[in-house]
């Protein structure tokens, strides 16, 4: 064998990513639960087609140019004027082009699926995030933006914008709440409204002034923001008018992640406005638009690690080890496995809330369906962006130095782990979402009466199906548990166990939707992800418990082949076993 050189011996074979949406065995087993099947004929033509073009090389070119060129900012021109011109990259812009064209936002609220508008929508967005150059963060302020519009001003030109279709047309909204004093806080709020005039048709008009230390999507023309006309008065939300001018970038942030994202400090001058919603009722008002942000980031957080999955899977099918493929490993496959039980289980519970959000916005979810969208919004969105970076990081990890670099778009795990870091602090920390889910539990009356009943709702048609009965039973045994202990403390004793408290609730409720998913069809692999993802919740998914059943049920290590190939592959794999 002669020695190797830059240009001759081995080379790896470059791993390829296949079509997003048909690889993808949770997302189509999500759509098939939360949407009837005549929704879901109709648009796996079109997931299927944007499946493929997210992992195209003319995507990837642009989240690579986006990655190479993140935004600057001219402060000044040659003679000292302010200039306060952003630069941002072509892959930037274009995104905003795909945005828009392929209706990201517009599918929201054309409600062309009635109810099922948002599955519909957040499918869609949850192929796109991961090829986005996290131009998803300015889509979840635009929606949130339109949706406030939606209630309190309906008929502004605004909402037009925000939810078109055309990329000459589309704009995108921020949302700055975030000063020096804090960011989940707004109590110590410093940005202040002055009225000016109204205009034809009566509206106020004000100008804000104050600083915004951290805010996102500093390209948008509009955003919303809280503020106050005086000094202790509560805070009202505005929807101010960037393109009018008025927020001058102080400057842009330095970020572990999101390198593409114009993140910015704001000096606020005279920035153009209206209020929305009630005067002095910002919080409430902005309320909503928090709601679908973390949603969005949710949907992003379990969209991340599906693409960190799939190029994991991806190399395995390439890389050769000791003389055998990678898949071939039964420790890398049962690691894999682990990853894609958590996977499918967030996967669920995040498309259970987006499901709700539908039903909420088209005036037919019942009261406890509102009242459980709004107790489980937090918990859900601080248990996906946890599991998803643990997730992301075991999947770099699986393609060994190759993971830690970042080379080729499509491969770029590196990139994902930064970008998704991030999915923790957006949108409200874990302790912080934790302590808010407490402090909702036990503030409204009904709110434990309205979770039992989704575990009887949810769990109660199961029955006589063996394991999945067993493990029904087990579930709403835990969760009573959970409910008496709830129940019998008082707030400030729960407060410092939130986290524990509410993640725990957060992982019952995914294990319930995992048995009733595998209900439906008693699918193999379903009813195996299910009773893994209980044991591991219930603490059973010890190496003692692992290697008596290993013992007691040889083909277990066959079902994590199923698990993270499917059939497809599997049946290749095993072939020397039979």
């Amino acid at each position: 064998m002669p020695a190797a050189s830059s240009i001759s011996g081995f080379f790896q074979e470059s791993p390829r990513l296949q079509n997003q949406f048909l690889s993808d065995r949770s997302l189509q087993r999500a759509l098939k639960y939360y949407a009837p099947k005549n929704v879901v004929w109709s648009v796996v033509p079109e997931l299927q087609r944007f499946g493929s073009y997210v992992v195209s090389d003319e995507i990837l070119s642009w989240v690579a140019d986006a990655e190479r060129n993140p935004p600057t900012v001219d402060q000044f021109d040659a003679f000292g004027k302010i200039k306060n011109q952003l630069n941002t990259s072509e892959g930037w812009r274009m995104m905003k082009n795909i945005a828009a064209t392929e209706g990201i936002i517009a599918l929201a609220y054309e409600r062309k699926y009635g109810e099922y508008s948002r599955v519909v929508q957040f499918a869609k967005y949850y192929l796109f995030a991961p090829s986005s150059a996290v131009f998803t963060c300015s889509l979840a302020m635009t929606d949130g933006c339109a949706r406030v519009i939606e209630l309190y001003s309906p008929t502004n030109k605004v909402y037009d914008h925000l939810i078109s279709r055309d990329p000459r047309l589309f704009w995108t909204s921020g949302q700055w709440m975030t000063e020096r004093t804090g960011g989940s806080d707004v109590s110590g709020t410093e940005t202040f409204a002055t009225k000016t005039s109204k205009d034809p048709s009566g509206q106020e008009k004000y100008t804000i002034r104050g600083f915004k230390w951290f805010s996102s999507a500093t390209d948008s023309e509009v955003t919303v923001l809280l503020a106050r006309e005086r000094e202790r008065e509560k805070l009202s939300c505005y929807l101010g008018y960037v393109k009018d001018g008025g927020a001058r970038i102080i400057r842009l942030k330095n970020k572990l992640g999101t390198k593409a994202v114009p993140t910015a400090e704001l000096e606020l001058n005279g920035l153009n406005a209206e209020l929305l919603g009630p005067p002095q009722k910002g919080v409430s008002v902005i309320a909503t638009v928090l709601n679908i942000t973390r949603i969005h980031n949710s949907v992003s957080a379990v969209s991340f690690l599906r693409r960190a999955v799939e190029i994991a899977k991806a190399f395995s099918k390439v890389r050769k080890v000791f003389g055998k493929p990678l898949y071939q490993v039964p420790a890398h496959v049962r690691t894999l496995a682990d990853v894609e039980v958590q996977l499918r289980a967030m996967t669920h519970l995040t498309f259970y809330c987006v499901s709700l959000l539908g039903k909420l916005e088209c005036n037919v979810a019942s009261k406890q369906q509102t009242l459980t969208l709004r107790i489980l919004t937090s918990i859900v969105k601080a248990i996906t962006a946890k599991i998803s970076l643990a997730g992301i990081s075991e999947c770099m990890e699986g393609l060994g130095g190759v993971g830690y670099l970042e080379n080729e778009p499509e491969l770029n795990i590196a990139r994902i782990e930064r970008d998704a870091q991030v999915l923790c602090i957006w949108e409200g920390t874990t302790n912080v979402l934790s302590d808010d889910f407490i402090r909702a539990v036990k503030n409204h009356a009904d709110s434990l009466a309205v979770i039992s009943q989704y575990f009887a709702d949810t769990l109660g048609g199961i029955k006589s199906k063996g394991v999945l009965s067993e493990m029904s039973e087990e579930i709403c045994t835990s969760f009573e548990e959970w409910r008496d202990y709830i129940a019998n403390i008082d707030l400030d004793t729960l407060r410092p166990n939130a986290r524990k408290v509410g993640l725990f609730l957060g992982e019952l409720i995914a294990s319930a939707l995992l048995v009733a998913d595998a209900a439906t069809d008693n699918d193999t692999v379903a009813v195996e992800i299910a009773r893994r993802y209980l044991a591991k919740v219930k603490g059973r998914d010890t190496f003692s418990s692992l290697t008596a059943r290993q013992l007691s049920e040889p083909k277990i290590a066959e079902l994590d082949i199923l698990i993270v190939y499917g059939s497809s592959i599997a049946n290749d794999i095993l072939k020397p076993r039979l």
